[in-house]
């Protein structure tokens, strides 16, 4: 049986003509143009383990423990904290912008981390920079950050600004996953931004 999930009001099903697999882009790692026309065809780079695992693993309990000492009992009682298993009678801390949690040097290693910024450098071909404020969000089932783009509140008109998206472990299909509408930064609706 094939995961179904809702895309605002629409309910698709999991691999369908609606809902699909990104495409991985790691065979390009090495060929920095071959990224570049990646990007401007899907809109999108999807980079697997770019990042140390064991690096965003220990990250990840950094999270999940500032949650549930900072939340109102989060995850269902006798479930490993690890496997962030939702509580639904209980309230997890908030963590957008949070410095405690989201300048934690176990985090920061993620966010701000050397493989991350040497991608980026070697991406752009000179130094990048990252906001001060991290977007750290932490979505309940049945919940999500809704549909949006981000260079409207970010992009103060650079063209050269990305969104980094990293999942603190693994997210199967079934737990909610990012969705992309592949292509729309090239719709003639988005020529204005």
């Amino acid at each position: 049986m094939r995961p179904v999930t809702f895309v605002g009001d629409c309910e698709v099903t999991f691999q369908s003509q609606n809902l699909g697999s990104l495409r991985n882009c790691n065979d390009l790692l090495h060929d920095n143009s071959g990224l570049h026309s990646r990007i401007e065809e899907d809109g999108y780079l999807l980079i697997r383990s770019l990042i140390n695992r064991e690096t965003v693993i220990k990250a990840r309990k950094t999270i999940l423990s500032y949650a549930d000492e900072n939340g109102e009992l989060p995850f269902k009682p006798d479930t490993e904290l690890m496997d962030a298993v939702y509580n639904p009678d209980g309230q997890p801390a908030h963590t957008m912008g949070e410095k405690a949690v989201t300048h934690h040097p176990d985090v920061l290693e993620v966010l701000e981390g050397t493989e991350l910024f040497n991608f980026f450098r070697w991406f752009f071909d000179q130094p990048c920079q990252t906001f001060d404020y991290k977007w750290l969000r932490m979505m309940s089932p049945g919940r999500a950050a809704g549909p949006h783009f981000d260079v409207v509140c970010m992009g103060r008109g650079s063209q050269r600004l990305h969104t980094c998206w990293i999942p603190f472990g693994d997210v199967p299909v079934e737990k909610g996953t990012l969705a992309i509408l592949v292509g729309s930064h090239n719709l003639p609706s988005f020529n204005q931004i």
